[in-house]
């Protein structure tokens, strides 16, 4: 199919073929244009783990005995046992954030809000303390532990008490060391941001499309003044006719959902 299209010197299409445009246009005006802002996007590298299927997700274990302690009492607790009090904080309700904010090279901060409302703070945390709840962090969302050079991100799904969550962290590198934040959403905030997800990248999608057809176009008429790239082109053109299948088949699921 793709060989018989490619040879037809048919006027420029906007997408790969009209029946992949249709699908690709249908789906994304299925999915509806948030009014918020959407979340800026960074030029610098970022990292997203994908999202688990809920029916696969396992429960996020947390034990915190200490809600009602001071924090006076939270920063004499091990890293994996303050992470456990700070997490049991912001998962309580609402939308839970962490801050870890580095204010030195000895020490950092760390803000725990809910809903934009502060729940507490640690003002002065030793650095190792700091850091060791970074990496804890980390290895939560199957980041690897090495300090970050550039913005990490990265997203994981869970159960907690029969809620469906998203963890999203994100670890940048400052001047003092590195710094990270933890956002958890749920309910309506969950499905408005993935709602976003799905707009965006359908989005990239349609626009990922539009230039394999620009580059089908080149690639037409350079081969229409030089014919000893026929073999060549016969393989690639084969290569991309399976390529192109399978973007049906995705195509096709997706329309069902």
């Amino acid at each position: 199919r793709a060989i018989k299209q490619f040879n037809q010197a048919a006027p420029t299409p906007k997408a790969v073929s009209p029946s992949r445009d249709r699908a690709i246009k249908q789906f994304n005006q299925a999915a509806p244009t948030p009014k918020a802002v959407s979340p800026s996007r960074d030029n610098r590298a970022i990292k997203q783990s994908q999202p688990q299927a809920a029916q696969a997700l396992p429960d996020l274990q947390v034990q915190a005995s200490h809600q009602s302690s001071s924090t006076a009492v939270l920063t004499t607790l091990p890293p994996k046992k303050l992470l456990q009090e700070l997490l049991g904080r912001v998962l309580e309700k609402g939308i839970g954030r962490l801050y870890f904010e580095q204010k030195s090279p000895q020490r950092g901060r760390i803000i725990c809000s809910q809903n934009g409302n502060l729940q507490c703070a640690l003002p002065d945390v030793p650095v190792q303390v700091f850091q060791a709840l970074i990496n804890e962090l980390k290895q939560l969302t199957h980041l690897p532990l090495e300090p970050v050079k550039e913005p990490v991100q990265a997203e994981i799904e869970r159960f907690y008490q029969k809620e469906r969550l998203l963890l999203r962290l994100r670890v940048i590198p400052g001047t003092q060391g590195e710094q990270a934040t933890l956002q958890v959403l749920r309910g309506a905030a969950l499905q408005f941001y993935q709602q976003q997800q799905v707009t965006h990248q359908s989005r990239d999608a349609l626009a990922i499309a539009n230039q394999l057809q620009q580059k089908l176009n080149q690639l037409r008429e350079r081969t229409k003044l030089n014919a000893n790239f026929h073999s060549e082109r016969h393989e690639s053109l084969m290569a991309l006719n399976q390529i192109l299948d399978s973007v049906e088949q995705q195509l096709e699921k997706l329309k069902n959902l």
